[in-house]
C-alpha cells in the first residue's frame, strides 16, 4: 500500500467506506489477497456497521508488479527507489514470455 511506505498510514488508521445497504457483503478471509485493504467500517444510509479486523497491507507487494507498471507511474517508480535504497526487497514479477508457436 503506497499510503503505507509513505508513512500517511499505518496498521491503526481506520479504514471507512460509504456503501448503499444492499452493497454489503461478507467476504470469506480465503477470497482476500494480501494485497485487498479491509475496511473497518461501512456507513450505509440506515446503519453503521464495524467490521471484523483483519490484517492490512504494510506496503507495496513488489512481486506483483512488473517493469512496465513502474514505467506507466512515476511515484510508484519513485517509490520503488526509495525502498531500493532502503535495502528492501523490491524484486519485480518476471515478464511472462510467450513460447514460440508451433509450426
Amino acid at each position: 500500500m503506497m499510503s503505507a511506505i509513505m508513512k500517511a498510514v499505518d496498521e491503526h488508521t481506520l479504514i471507512i467506506t460509504t456503501v448503499h445497504d444492499c452493497q454489503i457483503v461478507d467476504i470469506p478471509p480465503n477470497l482476500m489477497s494480501e494485497h485487498d485493504v479491509p475496511v473497518d467500517i461501512i456507513i450505509t444510509p440506515t446503519q453503521m456497521v464495524t467490521c471484523p479486523k483483519r490484517a492490512k497491507p504494510t506496503g507495496i507487494i513488489w512481486s506483483k508488479l512488473d517493469a512496465n507498471r513502474l514505467q506507466e507511474i512515476p511515484i510508484l517508480r519513485t517509490l520503488y527507489e526509495k525502498e531500493r535504497k532502503a535495502g528492501k526487497d523490491v524484486r519485480l514479477k518476471e515478464d511472462f514470455v510467450m513460447a514460440e508457436p508451433f509450426s
